[in-house]
């Protein structure tokens, strides 16, 4: 299809409703998306209409964390958007999470979908997140992986966070966590290596990922945690304001501790202070006591 031919409404109920009988015959259902600014026909059809638990808890739990890391600059992270490069109908794809240069979050922003060279640059790092129905679509080269790596995405990283695997085959030997880093030389992926404690560098986030497990009582959940360079465990805005004020209400209660000691050392001294004088005073006493004695004791002086 040309990009300047031009498709009635018509036309694209037509269509749309075409594609949608195929899909309830394949077992699988699809979203239909007309691109006007541009007159291309993009079909999503590589999206899952509904999302497990644990994918709804990973992207809840990575989207704070991420916007706080970019905080202050002019970087986007998008849930959910459509980026393709206009004329390929073939390049859309909407990944869990993206982080893009110069986006802008917010409801003034016009866009309904992202073209990748006219709205602005490829997304420097995209997150995908494993259901059944998505994850080889996610992990192949002819799905998701080669459509990002064609577009110019600096890194891609997948994971399975579900409490049972869902990715199957040589996926499942390698992990909950996978990542790819794109050659600039040759326009591809190269798969990422994890070190010997299972992270995986990010050039894009200046840290390490990692997928973890956390057992609570007779449950088992799979997280995606991001650390800095320096090991320390990325978090978001309200996370990292609540230990502030924890580190503030600690320092506090140290003060007032250090205050109290003081005071203790003062009134201690005091006392001591009061002590010794009262044994100076009594001492005194004793020895005017001796004295007096001590004259009653002369023998009286001879005339």
């Amino acid at each position: 299809m040309s990009v300047t031919q031009r498709i009635s409404d018509q036309e694209i109920g037509q269509v749309k409703a075409e594609l949608l009988e195929d899909n309830r015959r394949a077992g699988f259902e699809q979203t239909l998306e007309y691109i006007r600014e541009y007159g291309d026909l993009f079909v999503l059809e590589d999206e899952d209409v509904s999302q497990s638990v644990a994918h709804l808890a990973t992207l809840k739990y990575l989207m704070p964390i991420l916007e706080w890391l970019f905080d202050g600059q002019a970087v986007g992270v998008a849930e959910d958007v459509m980026f393709y490069q206009p004329g390929i109908e073939s390049s859309k794809v909407s990944p869990d999470i993206a982080i893009v240069d110069g986006l802008v979050i917010d409801t003034s922003n016009p866009l309904k979908s992202y073209g990748v060279g006219i709205d602005g640059p490829p997304p420097r790092l995209v997150f995908e997140v494993a259901s059944g129905y998505t994850w080889e679509k996610d992990v192949k080269l002819t799905e998701k992986l080669g459509k990002y790596a064609r577009m110019g995405v600096k890194e891609y990283f997948a994971c399975d966070p579900n409490p049972e695997y869902v990715w199957e085959d040589e996926w499942l030997q390698r992990g909950r966590l996978l990542g790819w880093r794109l050659n600039p030389k040759t326009d591809s992926y190269t798969e990422l290596k994890k070190d010997r404690q299972g992270h995986f560098k990010s050039e894009q986030l200046d840290g390490w990922l990692k997928m973890e497990a956390v057992v609570s009582g007779n449950n088992k959940s799979h997280w995606l945690r991001l650390y800095d360079l320096e090991g320390n465990l990325r978090l978001s805005q309200a996370e990292f304001k609540s230990l502030q004020a924890q580190a503030a209400n600690r320092r506090a209660i140290s003060a007032e501790a250090h205050a109290n000691s003081a005071e203790v050392r003062v009134i201690s001294a005091e006392a001591r202070a009061d002590q010794s004088e009262a044994a100076l005073k009594a001492e005194r006493q004793r020895v005017q006591e001796l004295e007096a004695l001590l004259r009653q004791l002369q023998p009286p002086t001879q005339s």
